[in-house]
């Protein structure tokens, strides 16, 4: 298939891995000093891994790959970027785990990775006290939901269902206004997690497997890293 980077919002960028400075590339942006704090490619008929390279973009904000074909390990350095407000990763085959502490990650406001293949627990979201959104949806999540999250007080949505998460969402939780919160609060969820302030309790679904195609992304990122 096409990928959009010709696309608008990226018409006049010049092309991906081309040989111009990668702030010049579709969907790069850079700070005033010329370092990368932006990749969106959403959306992008992208298949392989996320480089590890990523990890080195001390400046970077938003890392948005969602709905992709992307697979492997989500790169555990990218975490250590403690400037990061976004990550977006939602709807393609990525794992990995989230360290069990996050509190450097001090500007956080979306973690959006649904519909992957994410384990271990859940326990360092708690870290991130200026969450707006919180996607887990769909991963294999194990363990309770933390009760620090509660203390993200500007949160509107958080989606834990469809993992193997079990207990009860705190009352911390509860305390917060939300548009959206889902658990796996039916009875008849196999891991069931009680919930009295939750604003669904979404059916478990069937994931289909996703097939790679598209264009690759393993190609060396040494243009970034400078």
């Amino acid at each position: 298939g096409s990928n959009r980077l010709d696309d608008s919002p990226f018409k006049g960028k010049s092309s991906y891995l081309s040989p111009v400075s990668e702030c010049d590339w579709a969907g790069i942006t850079c700070n005033t000093r010329g370092k990368v704090e932006d990749i969106r490619f959403e959306e992008n008929n992208l298949n392989g891994f996320i480089p590890f390279e990523l990890g080195q973009l001390r400046f970077l904000k938003v890392l948005n790959v969602a709905r992709n074909f992307l697979h492997g390990s989500f790169p555990s350095q990218i975490w250590d970027l403690n400037m990061l407000e976004t990550i977006r990763l939602d709807d393609n085959v990525i794992g990995g785990q989230i360290p069990d502490n996050l509190e450097h990650l001090s500007n956080m406001k979306r973690l959006i990775i649904n519909n992957n293949t994410f384990s271990g627990t859940i326990r360092g979201v708690g870290d991130l006290t200026k969450l707006r959104s919180l996607e887990l949806q769909n991963n294999n999540f194990i363990g309770s939901i933390p009760d620090s999250i509660g203390d993200a007080r500007d949160i509107v949505s958080a989606k834990f269902h469809g993992n193997m998460l079990t207990g009860t969402v705190p009352l911390s939780i509860c305390d917060n206004s939300f548009r959206v919160l889902t658990s796996d609060c039916r009875d008849e969820s196999a891991f069931f997690v009680s919930c009295d302030c939750c604003t669904d309790c979404p059916v478990p679904i069937s994931r289909p497997i996703v097939e790679p195609c598209g264009i690759s992304v393993s190609d060396r990122f040494d243009q970034f890293l400078n």
